[in-house]
């Protein structure tokens, strides 16, 4: 009986090493793929594209996203669980996610057309929902203006018109 107790020990250690190996060396490329899309990014930024920097920025989010996600799905299955049901929990969570964050999804999309579309340039002099500032940075979420009083003005995209 201890044999089959013993044995059942030795062949779970390889699953654990496994687990260790997929769980640090996703996180190792994840790391390095964020390091090489940030300088990237730094570089279009001095060579005066900031808008492709932000468009650098949301690859390197979603793809370290997709990285820990995919990984954390081969941790599941590799300890007996499901990949399916792993995808379905996935699936209505993200739902759920998404139904509740509808106004950052808003404040993106309206980034992205803001950005993409050269709707707003940095130091323009705009009024937006009632605020007069001059453009100090056009984000994914925010449009930040500076008032006459010299306060920075946080603007959600949602809102721009």
């Amino acid at each position: 009986m201890e044999s089959l107790d013993y044995l059942s020990r030795l062949l779970a250690l390889p699953r654990v090493v496994v687990v260790i190996g997929l769980a640090l060396g996703t996180h190792l490329i994840a790391i390095t793929l964020r390091r090489v899309l940030l300088f990237v990014g730094e570089l279009f930024v001095r060579r005066g594209a900031p808008k492709l920097r932000t468009m650098v920025f949301l690859i390197s989010s979603t793809v370290v996203f997709t990285l820990y996600f995919l990984a954390f799905g081969a941790v599941l299955a590799e300890i007996g669980v499901p990949i399916m049901t792993y995808l379905a929990t996935a699936s209505v969570i993200g739902l759920a996610v998404g139904f509740g964050s509808q106004n950052i999804v808003q404040d993106v999309i309206t980034g992205l057309t803001v950005i993409l579309s050269d709707l707003l340039e940095i130091n323009d002099m705009v009024e937006i929902s009632g605020q007069t500032g001059i453009v100090k940075s056009i984000g994914m979420r925010f449009t930040v203006l500076q008032n006459s009083m010299g306060v920075l003005v946080y603007i959600p995209n949602r809102t721009l018109t």
